[in-house]
């Protein structure tokens, strides 16, 4: 017997021995018994803290209850009691770290009779699809092993089945699941989601009419999207496009709305918001803005003499330092939800770096470069004085001579993260006639060569002698079709 499975066994035993008589009858459940359908009597046990069902002579096979076609689960319901499975999940909550896993394990297949026996109804009645998906978005909690165990008996399934009910709580419940699913469910369970197109149904969700709907919707998108394998699905599916204009319209509520819209996350401790935690580092821009909101959220929501607690948390779990990240970051809506989190429990709040890059100090570059996770490249950049203005010039091949970059990869992640500040950055002090108007209005990929056309003496007013040598050489434009591109809309501007 597990340690404390003992003392564990005498809590759920005295809550859970019960008889249930129930007399079963092809027509009429609740009628008396016949000679073939008798009486049945439960009688609760406990074996090392499993609860077993022990029966009269009348049960003749432990698949009795799949040969009795059962046209309600109610009834199921009732003979397997689903809700002391639930509780004695929900019990294992307040163990220690070792019984929960004894409980649960032992627990399992009971879950996934009841699992199986909701799969087989035909027509499922409001209080079914409540129970089971709240049961799921409980067992979605646990680990990424009880996961998979769930999803192979078709957990994954019903969650998404559910996804079409009209009914907000059944909706509520599968937008935990996904969330919860999504953060303790590895790389292989994302794919599942995926396989089974769960993308597709976050998009769906993220339109609904409650706002916890879509708030659950648009965070387990944001933790997929940390994931590179799922990448182009994620992308495809267009759900992380939904986020900025979500936090727009929430980010100023009040705390009574938000905690509304939150709602109960079981299982929101220290290991839900560590699985939150590397969203936060993530590359894409909308997805550590959400989670940049539910820190300063979680933070806000608490009162004053409970944010030292929330402070000592954050710190366990590794996410002040990504917060500070963010808090200096470009984009103001991320930095100033980082910032929220970060002055709430007492944490120094960085500068946030000005938007006009090419007027940046080397310590605001060496800042950058920190919050975009290069700060092995800050002694190198600083040795080398580059200001903001070197920076934006900087080449793959100065990032292998100057900077100390050799590995081909981190040249390139570096690179993404400068082609991400050039589109962000405010060029006026630099662009009197407005060129990098007239470049994003190509697309905003395109604002990444403003500067350096700049510097080759271009600006808006003589862009209409531009050649495409000179776009090549001069401007160092190496892309041939973004080139054809610029020539063309410069024709189309005279």
């Amino acid at each position: 017997m597990a340690p404390g499975a003992l003392e564990q066994k005498q809590m759920i035993s005295s809550s859970t021995k019960s008889q249930l008589s129930l007399a079963l009858n092809r027509n009429n459940i609740h009628g008396n018994p016949t000679s073939e359908d008798a009486v049945i009597t439960h009688q609760y046990t406990q074996i090392d803290s499993f609860p077993l069902i022990k029966t009269h002579w009348d049960i003749k096979s432990d698949n009795y209850m799949f040969k009795r076609k059962f046209n309600d689960l109610n009834l199921t319901q009732e003979v397997m009691l689903p809700e002391n499975v639930m509780n004695i999940f929900l019990s294992a909550e307040s163990l220690n770290s070792e019984n929960p896993d004894y409980v649960i394990k032992n627990s399992l297949n009971n879950i996934k009779y009841v699992i199986h026996i909701f799969r087989r109804q035909e027509k499922r009645t409001t209080r079914e699809s409540k129970f089971i998906t709240g049961l799921l978005e409980q067992l979605f909690v646990h680990s990424e092993n009880m996961c998979m165990d769930v999803i192979e008996c078709g957990g994954l399934e019903i969650i998404l089945e559910e996804c079409r009910s009209r009914d907000t709580t059944t909706l509520q419940n599968c937008a935990r699941a996904l969330a919860n699913l999504s953060l303790f469910g590895g790389a292989k369970i994302h794919k599942l989601m995926i396989h089974h197109h769960a993308h597709i149904w976050l998009f769906t969700l993220a339109f609904n009419a409650d706002d916890s709907v879509k708030y659950y919707a648009l965070l387990t998108a944001a933790v997929l999207a940390t994931d590179k394998d799922i990448k182009a699905a994620m992308d495809n599916c267009d759900t992380l496009n939904l986020i900025d204009p979500f936090i727009a319209t929430h980010f100023t509520a009040d705390f009574d709305r938000i905690a509304r819209m939150i709602g109960r996350c079981q299982g929101e401790d220290c290991r839900w918001l560590q699985r939150l935690v590397p969203v936060l580092s993530c590359d894409r821009r909308e997805a550590h803005t959400m989670a940049a909101f539910h820190f300063s959220v979680k933070v806000g929501l608490q009162s004053q003499c409970l944010r030292s607690r929330i402070a000592e948390t954050f710190r366990t779990i590794g996410a002040i330092v990504p917060l500070k990240n963010l808090a200096g970051s470009l984009n103001n809506v991320t930095s100033e939800l980082a910032a929220k989190a970060l002055w709430c429990i007492g944490e120094q709040v960085p500068r946030s770096l000005s938007q006009e890059v090419p007027r940046w100090t080397v310590n605001d570059v060496l800042q950058w470069a920190k919050s975009v996770g290069f700060g092995e490249c800050v002694e190198s950049l600083a040795e080398n004085q580059i200001n903001g203005d070197l920076l934006l010039k900087l080449t793959e091949k100065c990032l292998k001579i100057h900077v100390g970059l050799y590995n081909g990869i981190m040249r390139k992640r570096f690179t993404r993260e400068l082609h991400k500040l050039k589109q962000l950055a405010d060029y006026s002090c630099k662009d009197p006639t407005n060129l990098n108007s007239f470049l994003q209005s190509i697309g905003p990929e395109f604002s990444v060569y403003t500067y350096s056309m700049l510097n080759a003496g271009i600006d808006y007013d003589s862009i209409s002698s531009l050649t495409d040598d000179r776009l090549a050489y001069e401007c160092g434009i190496k892309n041939s079709i973004h080139r054809s591109i610029i020539l063309n809309s410069i024709k189309g501007e005279r």
